[in-house]
């Protein structure tokens, strides 16, 4: 899932909250794209449960490679479960 930190009546941070609460969601990674790019909003986010970060305007092959990378990661925890 790709999310921004700022959206209308629920947050991205308040988002990652909500599904690390749920066991039923909170496998799913998440990716902050966002154009908040100081480090404490990088730390809560991943703090929070996010997988990637990626901050506007953004590289279309840095985002593509860190959704590559998250997607592996998340491949190899499942199989090794």
């Amino acid at each position: 899932m790709i999310c921004d930190v700022e959206m209308p009546r629920l947050d991205g941070y308040r988002l990652l909250a909500k599904l690390q609460a749920d066991i039923n969601l909170r496998r799913i990674p998440v990716m902050m794209l966002t154009s908040r790019s100081g480090e404490k909003h990088q730390k809560l986010a991943m703090g929070l449960g996010a997988k990637g970060y990626c901050t506007k305007p953004y590289n279309e092959q840095m985002l593509l490679q860190q959704l590559v990378t998250m997607t592996e990661q998340q491949t190899l925890a499942i199989t090794s479960q």
